[in-house]
């Protein structure tokens, strides 16, 4: 982001690639799950070493873009949701290695029409950037299930 908190035109057209079609991108490795009962909820989870942080003294800090759409069956944006998250670490020791997960709750409206929801993850430290597709038709089938049977 520029000091005016504007994201720069190559960077919105960087994400604004990355929403669109199926095509992952695996610079950022993503995994989406669904939040239990909250079906307009998801966890975005992905390794700390993924991104890029920054030295400043006692902690290091991280910046990445979330972008999170919606789509119908017919690959129509029905919804668009963006931020910018920030994270702070302590700095690793000489020889220790990053093995955390980073975690991150998204939301983005499913009721049909919808049919799939996007992630995009792009680490503003280095320009990294992970995508992955959630499909929706176990949460919004399109045919009603059957009702149970009574029998006497």
């Amino acid at each position: 982001m520029d000091a005016q908190g504007k994201i720069p035109a190559q960077v919105a057209d960087d994400l604004a690639v990355a929403a669109e079609g199926l095509t992952e991108y695996d610079a950022v490795p993503l995994t989406i799950e669904s939040v239990k009962d909250k079906p307009d909820y998801f966890q975005v989870s992905f390794p700390a070493s993924a991104i890029g942080w920054a030295s400043g003294g006692a902690r290091e800090t991280s910046e990445i873009t979330l972008l999170v759409s919606s789509y119908d069956k017919k690959g129509k944006l029905l919804h668009r949701d963006g931020r910018v998250i920030g994270f702070m670490r302590q700095p690793l020791l000489n020889n220790q290695i990053e093995n955390r997960t980073l975690h991150v709750q998204a939301t983005i409206p499913t009721v049909s029409p919808a049919s799939r929801a996007r992630v995009v993850v792009r680490s503003n430290g280095n320009g990294k950037i992970g995508t992955g597709n959630y499909f929706l038709s176990d949460q919004n089938p399109t045919e009603p299930s059957p009702q149970p049977r009574r029998t006497r």
